[in-house]
């Protein structure tokens, strides 16, 4: 007899509108921790889902996870794969007169660091080239 059993991460994001402006989306550190390791196990579907609903609701920028942006922190976690999904992600969120230009967000800079800087940083070298693909400024400075 073999038992099998599924477990299910349901993600439920909520976007908050005031004034019609969509506001800052917050995603628990750990359920996008959870769904980075799935992209990385080959199950990048459902972190698929919760960027492209983001993006649909309020815009791929306004989804956070603990303050940080979710480029951000799937770099800062070394997601190699999650990070590819993310990148991918916003790569469809560019408009095709837009798509031969810099990936929006790949360089903005949060607490004192842009991607690229916080994958050299850490150490996480496997997420250096993804954000070169993404044409990440490798001269970009910092204060």
């Amino acid at each position: 007899v073999v038992v099998v059993v599924v477990v299910v991460v349901v993600v439920v994001v909520v976007v908050v509108v005031n004034d019609g402006c969509a506001k800052p989306m917050a995603l628990d550190a750990s359920d996008l921790l959870e769904l980075l390791s799935r992209a990385d196990r080959g199950q990048p579907g459902l972190l698929r889902s919760v960027i492209a609903a983001n993006h649909r609701d309020a815009g791929y920028n306004n989804l956070k996870v603990d303050g940080s942006s979710l480029l951000m922190f799937a770099v800062r976690v070394c997601s190699p794969i999650g990070l590819r999904v993310v990148l991918n992600s916003m790569w469809e969120c560019v408009s095709p007169q837009d798509a031969d230009d810099v990936l929006p967000g790949i360089n903005d800079v949060e607490r004192g660091f842009a991607p690229i800087h916080a994958a050299v940083a850490a150490g996480f070298a496997e997420n250096i080239e993804p954000l070169l693909e993404a044409r990440a400024d490798i001269t970009l400075r910092t204060e």
